[in-house]
């Protein structure tokens, strides 16, 4: 429908180009998790240096992907028959039930607005040769510039359109002439007489559009997802489909009131309206005529084949029909009068009274007429008073007093009613929007619910790190470096996440949620369960991790594909039934579909709030057996649970939307059931319903109540001045943004790294100082029946943190067995703040890891120091078992090789069994 700014000029690249950057960014996917997977196995500095690599790989590999998906969609759906046909068959589909739901959505506020009761007003219109471009371009053939008659009333508004060639009409008035009425039953006879394939009407209001930050396409298909959310799917060619509608000509422009935008951007708008123009694009636009001058005066340009009526006053016949027939008759001797005959008869006998000037040209524009309806011939009330010169000296005070009338006229309790509206129309004048959406009440109420609640479960997070890893000041060792306490590390990662949060651009204020129904159910359950699987295989049996983490992570992943969309169906708009959709969508999704939307610092925020449970996986992995059992996952998985769930239900529309009307509610200023307040003002003729949201019946009316209570308005807020950010300043914002980043996903992968190699138990004590040497712990005679005729080699070494004792022992007399004996000991000193035993059981977690292990009743012998095991390094017809052991800071390995002539499990066990008796003789040795 709109073309973006030098849209078709940018060319769409071939199926090979695109695939081409697909592969490149994948590439770049697989190359970023294998360096992350290998700084998993390295210590020091190189795993900080093949993270970071990691990370920047993967980082670059998503913002490749997104480009190169995009255009590859893009690319095949241009060389692919079979694929445009499918997006068309979801664009007709589309396109059908948006009809559908736009046929009764206007239906119902045409019974409401009560426009054929009794009978339309006689609205009526003239050509504005002023704004009406040359009629060569109109008519798209430059030998024909014969002007049109397209004046008319409000029953053949269909029929004029369809006299204009090139589809764009312009639609000019005064306040209150009816220009709303008019595009309303536009909109509805279009709709009604289309013919199948032909455009769909949509109502869409320029009041909110920003044209200095957006163009005319991404504005519109916004503001459709915005008022029929189903048109937020996403279609073959990955656009929404709003947008594709749009792009592909199926829709029809109702831009009414633009008059209503902000002064400072209507030029502007103007300006992205033409340029936006495609060739044989249509529109109708609705302004008020001083406003529109201006605009085109400042923009010095006018909107290429565009015709211009001007919609009439309305005279004092038509008035006097209007007014008579919708009131009720007095019969009275035979003579039949209504309560509006004196008046009408005063306006025509004293026509040049200037009372009566000022009382015709208020009666004289369709808002006004339609209130005066209202106020009398519904009421007891009797217009005569309207004739009264002290009462109502000028226009202004005419038209308050209809204004106050409409609520005491329609409302059961109009001292309620009147303050519920007067405080919405302040809150919309604040907002400088004429958008009345319950889910931006209060956006700055919403902002600080989702904080909170985001702040909490960081807090959770912390509570449960600090439960898990320092109830016995549990330290982590970072690239060797022993760090303490570890919930103050982890707590200090959320602080920053705080901050991120706090900084972190103002977020658009939540929309609503509606469960997204799949196309094909059956196709849909068999790629969740498959995923499942998938999630089930790749953790459990190929990463060895934990059943239980699987599965919380696995349903967190499987609920971004199941996650709360948009709905599908025709269903009710209604402020209470889209409250109760978004309320449902939030309860049983547990708030993650907010979270997945909620941007980079929320997501971040996320991570950390899931760091428990990955941190207990990558811990017990990692060998802490002894103190992870089931009530830690319990806890750890109940509390990151509740956390998420209420860092998401924070972030929800129905969540700001209840902390924005609590305090209005305590004031007495708005009832609690809010939505019910304002379906019944809809009802009532308050309201009138644009999509999911609603909007004053005239600004007019809102403007009144806006100073109704205090006598004083609050005015829309005005841009700044200085206008957008210096670029210095953009720059080190960036440059600060970028620094927390790298802080919090650097810092979070470092801490989960080093919680891997954490020691299960805090080990104290100042240990040893020395130890006899290694060929003293173990002698020949020790040796006697495993290396016969033993002869010993001693090596020793030492430096400031460890001293190393070797010893080997060889058979001097070879023998076809061949047998040898070693022992190794090292003396472990305090190093990087370790204890000298934590340095001890940090080597010896080190030796458990590299070796191929016994089964488990032989390969942890128990009462073996403070820890030992034994293991086959090298299987085969000359094994080399060992049994490495702890105790204190000792740490000592006695090795035994053999030729043996049968490889089994008895065997093995038999020559573990000999490492074993020679570590309790060195144990001994060692004493206490």
């Amino acid at each position: 429908m709109f073309a973006r700014p030098g849209e078709e000029d940018v060319p769409v690249h071939g199926v090979g180009r695109a695939l081409g950057r697909t592969v490149a960014a994948v590439l770049a996917a697989v190359t970023g998790a294998a360096l992350i997977r290998l700084a998993y196995d390295r210590d020091g500095w190189v795993r900080g240096a093949l993270l970071l690599a990691g990370l920047a790989c993967a980082a670059t590999a998503v913002l490749m992907l997104r480009s190169g998906v995009r255009r590859r969609r893009r690319a095949r759906l241009r060389n692919s028959p079979a694929l445009a046909r499918r997006l068309g068959r979801q664009l007709d589909g589309a396109t059908k039930q948006l009809a559908e739901e736009l046929l009764a959505e206007w239906g119902r506020e045409e019974k409401l607005r009560g426009l054929h009761h009794p009978s339309p007003l006689p609205v009526r219109w003239e050509n504005e040769p002023e704004f009406t471009d040359h009629w060569s371009s109109i008519h798209g053939d430059d030998d024909c510039d014969e002007a049109l008659d397209l004046s008319g009333r409000l029953a053949d508004i269909t029929e004029v359109y369809a006299t204009v060639s090139s589809g764009r009409l312009l639609v000019l008035g005064d306040a209150g002439a009816g220009k709303s009425v008019l595009a309303l039953r536009f909109a509805l006879d279009h709709l009604r007489r289309a013919e199948p394939g032909g455009r769909v009407p949509v109502i869409l209001p320029p009041a909110s559009w920003d044209p200095a930050r957006q163009d005319l396409e991404s504005w519109a298909s916004g503001r459709l997802v915005v008022d029929h959310p189903a048109l937020a799917a996403r279609t073959v060619s990955g656009e929404t489909v709003a947008t594709e509608l749009l792009r592909t000509r199926r829709l029809l422009p109702v831009l009414d009131g633009f008059d209503e935008m902000r002064p400072e951007a209507q030029s502007e708008a103007l300006r992205r309206l033409r340029a936006g123009l495609r060739q044989d694009d249509p529109f109708v636009l609705t302004s008020r005529v001083n406003e529109f001058r201006k605009a085109t005066e400042e923009a010095d340009l006018a909107l290429p084949a565009t015709a211009a009526v001007r919609l009439r006053s309305l005279a004092l016949d038509e008035l006097a029909q209007y007014l008579r027939r919708s009131a009720r008759k007095r019969v009275r001797g035979g003579t039949v009068s209504t309560k509006w005959d004196r008046v009408i008869a005063d306006l025509r006998s004293r026509p040049h009274a200037t009372h009566n000037r000022i009382l015709l040209s208020v009666l004289s524009t369709p808002l006004m007429t339609g209130l005066a309806r209202t106020a009398y011939n519904e009421t007891d009330g009797d217009p005569v008073e309207l004739l009264d010169t002290r009462r109502f000296p000028t226009r202004a005070s005419i038209e308050t007093h209809l204004l106050d009338q409409l609520v005491q006229a329609v409302s059961d309790h109009p001292e309620r009613t009147t303050r519920g509206l007067a405080f919405l129309a302040r809150r919309l004048n604040e907002l400088g929007t004429q958008d009345l959406a319950w889910w931006r009440l209060d956006p700055k109420a919403a902002q600080i619910t989702a904080k909170a609640g985001l702040l909490s479960a960081l807090a959770a997070a912390t509570a449960a790190v600090w439960w898990l890893f320092d109830r016995s000041d549990q330290r982590v060792l970072l690239f060797g470096v022993g760090l303490s306490p570890v919930w103050s590390l982890f707590g200090l990662l959320c602080l920053v996440s705080a901050v991120d949060l706090m900084h972190a651009p103002p977020e658009k204020a939540a929309t609503p949620r509606y469960f997204r129904r799949p196309d094909s159910v059956p196709r849909f359950l068999f790629g969740a369960v498959g995923a499942l699987i998938l999630a089930l295989g790749w953790g459990v049996w190929l990463m060895e991790l934990p059943l239980a983490p699987v599965l919380f992570l696995g349903g967190f992943v499987l609920s971004a594909v199941l996650h709360p969309g948009m709905k599908t169906s025709n269903a009710d708009n209604s402020a209470e039934e889209v409250l109760r959709k978004d309320r449902l969508a939030t309860l049983t999704s547990l708030g993650l579909v907010n979270i997945l939307a909620g941007g980079g610092a929320v997501l971040r925020a996320a991570g950390l709030v899931i760091f428990p449970v990955a941190a207990l996986a990558t811990w017990e992995a990692n060998g802490a057996h002894e103190s992870v059992g089931h009530t830690e996952w319990a806890v750890t998985i109940a509390v990151t649970t509740i956390a998420l769930a209420v860092a998401g239900a924070s972030m929800s529309a129905w969540a700001g939307y209840t902390s924005a009307r609590a305090w209005p509610w305590a004031k007495g200023q708005l009832p609690w059931n809010l939505v019910g307040f304002l379906g019944e003002a809809h009802r009532l003729g308050f309201l009138r319903q644009t999509g999911a949201a609603y909007q004053f019946r005239h600004a007019r009316l809102q403007e009144r109540l806006a100073v109704h209570t205090d006598g004083r308005s609050v005015a829309a807020p005005r841009p700044s001045a200085d206008g957008e950010r210096s670029a210095a300043r953009h720059v080190i914002r960036l440059i600060g943004r970028f620094t927390t980043v790298l802080v919090l996903v650097l810092g979070a992968g470092a801490l989960w790294f080093g919680i891997g190699n954490a020691p299960d138990q805090v080990l104290t004590g100042p240990g040893r100082e020395a130890i006899p040497s290694a060929c003293a712990l173990l002698t020949k005679e020790d040796l006697a029946d495993v290396v016969p005729d033993a002869r010993s080699v001693a090596d020793e070494g030492s430096a400031s943190h460890l001293d190393t004792s070797k010893c080997w022992w060889s058979e001097g007399t070879q023998s076809a067995s061949a047998p040898n004996a070693m022992l190794e000991s090292k003396l472990h000193r305090s190093l990087f703040g370790m204890t000298p035993a934590e340095t001890a059981q940090k080597y010896f977690d080190g030796a458990e890891e590299s070796t191929v292990a016994l089964p488990e009743a032989v390969a942890r012998p128990a009462g073996l120091g403070d820890k030992a095991v034994t293991l086959v390094k090298f299987p085969g017809p000359h094994p080399l078992v060992q049994t490495t052991v702890r105790v204190d800071n000792v740490v000592f390995t006695v090795s035994y090789d053999v030729n043996v002539a049968q490889e089994d499990d008895e065997t093995y066990g038999r020559l573990a069994r000999v490492t074993q008796e020679l570590a309790r003789t060195v144990v001994e040795r060692l004493g206490p």
